[in-house]
């Protein structure tokens, strides 16, 4: 009797498209009733991140990327592709099955637990709140209801609508060669805004994120980096165009503070809706789905993608992998925009940013439908001759995007300000 896992692992190592299928489905490391299986496919997610195959190159792509070495089964499930693995209405549908399959063990798991804590005499309703949870992440993983074809045309239609009146369908940019090139940040996707740790992302996404609100886009922001209240002080210096950072040194004058405290008012005003307690990514995408449902957002920002609390996957990698996996479902589903602020820890200090550069756990923007890379140093000379040296200087990239087209943006941080200036090359007004 043929087993379904090992059917569905035969069926992504024949060829890259039908990885790509699975992983556009949901499927992760915990879908695999046996662990091994699991891992395997953490594997295959992170070798289709670097290279592709087909089924003339599938046995050497594998032989390279390591996969029969690290995992011995992995020639026997290769040796016995199904049938099926021609046929991607086929191959979905297996992939239903084993949904379907994951989905019945943790019910019964969350039941089996559930009659032995009632037993216990723990509190009834401790429990089904608990229950509550395990069914919750169960809804995140269950496949959406299919749209018409004449739903998705009219959807196309709309959009390209909107590129061809210059409109922005996701979140803009306040650099205006930069949105008209880039045409923003798009909904219904993730987009990571990654760089290297304490240069300035959290200061961007900010000053991102008060450009929205004030033109009254309804922006949810996970302050995992900072406080709250931190977080929503800058924001208003920003505002308020003056130096928060002037207050801890002594510069704290009534005027200072009336300034400040009116500013703080009229942030209240705007649709910002800021959260920075700890919590997993399920708890993150039920907060996406109640904020969606009352105030309507379009964006969400997450500075502090490493602070997410794991709860699935049995290393870093497995564990960011699903992380990424609720949050793209999230987007499509919620339709809302996703800018994830990452920490990129193996780049060299002084060198420009690469896609090629960027390895291990960073590199979740690989597979990213749209990536931003804050450059902070290593400018190309070519770059530097246009725009004069650029000392004290950024550059926003943008690596990949979903409609328009890649190029990036020279701007000068005033971080006291929490400001973001674009420079224009020289001669140039």
């Amino acid at each position: 009797m043929r087993n379904i896992e090992h059917d569905i692992l035969s069926t992504c190592m024949f060829n890259s498209d039908n990885m790509q299928t699975a992983m556009e489905s949901g499927v992760m490391h915990e879908w695999f009733d046996d662990s091994k299986d699991g891992d395997m496919f953490t594997a295959l997610f992170e070798l289709v991140a670097v290279t592709r195959w087909n089924k003339r190159d599938n046995i050497l792509v594998m032989q390279s990327g390591k996969i029969f070495d690290k995992h011995p089964m992995a020639m026997g499930y290769c040796e016995e592709t199904p049938q099926w693995a021609h046929s991607i209405e086929d191959f979905k549908s297996a992939i239903d099955v084993l949904r379907s399959n994951h989905a019945s063990r943790k019910v019964l798991i969350a039941a089996t637990g559930a009659i032995n804590e009632i037993g216990k005499g723990e509190d009834p309703f401790t429990v089904m709140d608990s229950m509550g949870a395990t069914l919750e992440t169960l809804n995140e993983t269950s496949d959406k209801e299919s749209r018409s074809i004449e739903e998705i045309t009219d959807e196309a239609f709309k959009i390209s609508q909107m590129i061809a009146d210059g409109k922005p369908f996701g979140l803009p940019f306040p650099w205006r060669n930069f949105q008209l090139r880039t045409l923003g940040i798009p909904s219904k996707a993730v987009t990571p805004l990654a760089g290297r740790d304490g240069k300035g992302k959290s200061r961007l996404a900010t000053c991102l994120t008060e450009y929205w609100v004030t033109r009254e886009i309804p922006i949810l922001y996970f302050a995992f980096e900072d406080t709250a209240e931190r977080m929503v002080s800058n924001l208003a210096a920003t505002y308020g165009g003056y130096d928060m950072f002037s207050i801890r040194r002594g510069a704290g004058t009534p005027e200072f503070m009336d300034k400040h405290r009116e500013a703080l008012r009229r942030v209240a005003e705007l649709p910002l809706h800021v959260c920075d307690r700890s919590a997993t990514v399920e708890r993150l995408v039920t907060e996406i789905a109640i904020h969606k449902r009352k105030y309507g957002i379009r964006g969400v920002v997450v500075d502090g993608f490493k602070d997410l609390i794991t709860s699935v996957g049995e290393n870093q990698t497995q564990k960011e992998n699903h992380i990424m996996a609720a949050l793209v479902r999230a987007a499509k589903e919620y339709d809302v925009a996703i800018i994830p602020v990452m920490h990129l820890t193996k780049i060299e200090d002084g060198q420009w940013i690469s896609k090629r550069s960027i390895k291990g756990a960073g590199s979740q923007t690989q597979s990213a439908r749209a990536v931003l890379v804050f450059q902070d140093s290593g400018f190309p000379d070519g770059m530097k001759s246009v725009y004069g040296g650029m000392d004290d200087t950024i550059v926003l990239e943008a690596q990949k995007t979903s409609y328009g087209d890649t190029g990036s943006v020279v701007l000068r941080p005033e971080l006291e300000r929490g400001r973001f200036v674009e420079i224009a090359p020289e001669g140039r007004e």
